[in-house]
């Protein structure tokens, strides 16, 4: 069966799960014939980045199509699990959150379930128009989609169309002031991580983005973490 609904890309969540729900729910009104897209970046700093990976779960166990990203804190996560240098660099970038939430020690404690929804996130996802991936692809070498480094760390400020099949990018990562993200979405690379976890931190951040590939239509909606 040809699937007839949208195909919706989320930003950054961080651990914003009220906010997340708030946006799928009332924002999106997603439905099951939507396919949903997340760019990586469940977890970290934000209250409860569990809760946010348990709504992506269930959505799964409902029915919806949902293709998961990983983001480069997935990856920190990852390397935590048997380095306990590597922990410490996740812990300076916002782990305790993530530990707190999950009630454990360290990655390596995570259950089966959340293990496996970390070490099966994929690095990049293709439609015939876009070229989705968390932080961008490394356009100095012949094939931007060997570098899963840059696709977890870099933050490009041009493309090369032609590299990518002449498709636009869509990526997340850079925390990007709500008017520059709408008017990314009429360029060839449209940013969607609004800074949801920066709401009250930073000037013009803390909004939680979402794109439809088909429509071109942008949603969002501002943090609700406090309300």
């Amino acid at each position: 069966m040809i699937k007839t609904g949208r195909s919706i890309v989320i930003g950054d969540v961080h651990g914003c799960s009220n906010t997340l729900n708030k946006l799928l729910d009332d924002v999106c009104e997603i439905s099951i014939d939507d396919t949903l897209i997340f760019l990586g970046d469940y977890i970290d700093r934000g209250p409860h980045p569990k809760a946010v990976v348990d709504r992506i779960l269930n959505l799964r166990k409902a029915g919806f199509e949902v293709i998961t990203l990983k983001g480069n804190h997935e990856q920190m996560l990852i390397d935590a699990i048997n380095q306990p240098k590597s922990l410490r660099n996740w812990l300076r970038n916002g782990a305790q959150s993530t530990l707190d939430d999950f009630e454990i020690m360290s990655s390596g404690f995570l259950d089966e379930e959340y293990l496996d929804f970390f070490l099966n996130l994929k690095m990049f996802h293709l439609t015939d128009d876009f070229a989705i991936t968390h932080a961008g692809f490394n356009f100095e070498i012949k094939n931007p989609y060997s570098d899963f480094h840059a696709m977890l760390w870099s933050r490009p400020s041009k493309i090369n169309r032609e590299k990518i099949g002449e498709r636009r990018m869509v990526i997340g990562h850079t925390p990007t002031p709500i008017s520059a993200i709408k008017e990314s979405i009429h360029n060839d690379i449209i940013r969607l991580d609004g800074g949801c976890v920066y709401h009250r931190q930073v000037k013009d951040l803390g909004y939680l983005c979402a794109f439809d590939l088909i429509s071109k239509e942008l949603f969002y909606t501002e943090n609700c973490e406090l309300e």
